[in-house]
């Protein structure tokens, strides 16, 4: 009789074990506890492909509660989101190397997590990849199958990460692709294999980043082109394929930017133009081929050093909605078709000052438009001026190239006649003037020569003697 209820008894607990295992729960899972995630196998032996979201979530303050994910083993496919956070103990992903693909998004934030190996066969993600909050992450090996990536990527506040090495075999991703206040990133050599952005480009906050190296094989980005506050980053030399942006530049904050030359591919732009408090930029040619813009605004403003916009001189005004130039001690010409065209007609709403003479005021930029388009001698061959700045006196010699009535003055940069120089008729041939500055102020000048119905204009700058 015993050994007939021992048999039962045996009986009844295999029926029960075979009663409680399961394949996978329908829906979204929700692991909360070291527990759970440790009677997972138990529950569901047999569960591999998981169809909705499987969640991971420790204590969102305090000591995390979750230590490591071994007994996730089993599970090959997430067809919904993968999400771990608050896993404020967690060293390590070791339990997900059956993962190949995951449908939805992969959103890890705030764990301990050095690395990503528990990932290393992962070669899908549907959705976006975000990593956040990560501070013990130094490096991204465990991700080196990854090879598409449906729409964006980021990497934000993972202060340990040095570098993208891991991302060397991803040739795709669907959407953005952004990068903000990774302190210690340095290189971005391992995203040489993308071609595009098919959404927009954040660097944003990164001071240990010298150079986009990395990026030279990406020709578009959809949306916006974003480069600001790294303290570190020398130039946009890894940019130099880029000959299409469907968003806006903006570039603001890098103090050792000193051009944009390498941008000189793009053409058209899908909104606008934002320049400001770049310490070092001299100048902005590199953008001289844009033509459009969308419909954005032109926002260049606070960059000291900045002398020279005539990469904006091209941009056709009826594209603009705004124009903004102001704080740009250093800047004096502001004067080209796109802003005259912009100022003239009226296009939209604009703001020029606090700029050197002659781009100080829509009202100066203004007074300079009326003499683009007029004809002007060759300086070297008909008028010269030393010294070069002028300091006390400017030598003036210029070349008629017949008689007639001359008019010779000098103008500053707000329209007003300084002095006269010549107002008589000369003979044809070389003539020659002092201008005594007279101690007027530093700035901007033309030298302006009008004979019958041609004007000749020469810039001079006046420093302090």
């Amino acid at each position: 009789m015993k050994r007939h209820r021992y048999f039962l008894t045996i009986g009844l607990l295999l029926i029960q074990t075979a009663l409680m295992a399961q394949p996978c729960p329908t829906g979204n899972i929700l692991l909360e506890t070291q527990e759970q995630i440790d009677n997972f196998p138990v529950l569901y032996p047999d569960c591999s492909v998981i169809e909705g979201n499987l969640e991971i979530t420790g204590e969102a303050f305090g000591a995390g509660n979750i230590f490591h994910l071994d007994s996730l083993y089993r599970i090959t496919e997430i067809q919904g989101n993968l999400k771990i956070a608050y896993a404020l103990e967690l060293h390590s992903l070791h339990g997900l190397e059956g993962i190949s693909s995951v449908g939805g998004r992969v959103y890890i934030s705030f764990t301990a997590l050095d690395s990503l190996t528990g990932l290393s066969n992962l070669q899908h993600v549907g959705a976006d990849m975000q990593f956040g909050e990560n501070s013990n992450l130094q490096s991204l090996h465990g991700l080196e199958r990854l090879q598409q990536i449906g729409d964006g990527l980021g990497f934000w506040f993972c202060h340990s990460l040095g570098s993208l090495d891991g991302l060397d075999s991803l040739s795709q991703i669907g959407g953005y692709l952004i990068l903000n206040s990774n302190y210690q990133l340095s290189s971005l050599e391992a995203l040489n294999k993308l071609t595009s952005i098919p959404g927009y480009l954040e660097l944003e906050n990164l001071p240990a980043l010298s150079s986009l190296n990395g990026l030279g094989a990406i020709e578009s980005i959809g949306e916006n082109l974003t480069v600001i506050n790294n303290q570190n980053l020398q130039g946009l030399a890894g940019l130099s394929s880029l000959n299409s942006v469907g968003g806006a530049i903006i570039i603001r904050e890098n103090p050792l930017i000193m051009h944009l030359d390498e941008l000189s591919q793009i053409q058209s732009l899908g909104f606008g133009i934002d320049i400001d408090s770049n310490e070092s930029l001299e100048n902005i040619s590199g953008l001289s081929s844009i033509t459009r813009i969308g419909g954005g605004n032109i926002s260049i403003s606070s960059n000291p050093v900045l002398t020279d916009i005539s990469g904006i001189a091209n941009v056709d005004a009826a594209t603009v909605y705004y124009i903004e130039i102001t704080n740009n001690p250093s800047l004096s010409v502001c004067s080209f078709e796109s802003t005259c065209d912009f100022l003239q007609n009226l296009l939209g709403p604009s703001n020029i000052a606090l700029n050197a003479d002659g781009c100080n005021s829509d009202a100066e930029v203004l007074y300079h438009c009326q003499f683009l388009g007029e004809t002007s001698l060759s300086p070297k061959q008909d008028i010269e001026i030393y010294p070069v700045p002028v300091t006390d006196a400017a030598h003036i010699r210029f070349r008629l190239p017949y008689s007639g009535y001359v008019k010779m003055e000098i103008i500053n940069s707000l329209g007003q006649v300084v002095t006269s120089l010549a107002d008589q008729v000369l003979t044809a041939g070389e003539h020659s003037r002092v201008w005594h500055t007279g101690g007027i102020p530093a700035g901007l000048y033309t030298c302006r020569i009008q004979s019958g119905r041609e004007v000749w204009l020469r810039k001079l700058l006046v420093i302090p003697g």
